[in-house]
């Protein structure tokens, strides 16, 4: 029992800083594709290089 502790508190803290920081886009009434631009940018500079690896 002891040892679930911080796997909990790690997953309850990783779901709190998500829903921080996707707040942004269920806040805005008028999303568009400017939006996942906006909100996505991290993501997509991450993601980017790796979807290109994987499609040689």
């Amino acid at each position: 029992m002891r040892g679930t502790l911080p796997l909990r508190l790690s997953a309850a803290l990783a779901a709190a800083e998500a829903t921080l920081l996707f707040a942004g886009e269920h806040i805005d009434r008028d999303l568009d594709a400017s939006t996942a631009l906006r909100f996505h940018v991290g993501e997509m500079l991450l993601s980017v290089p790796y979807r290109a690896d994987k499609s040689r």
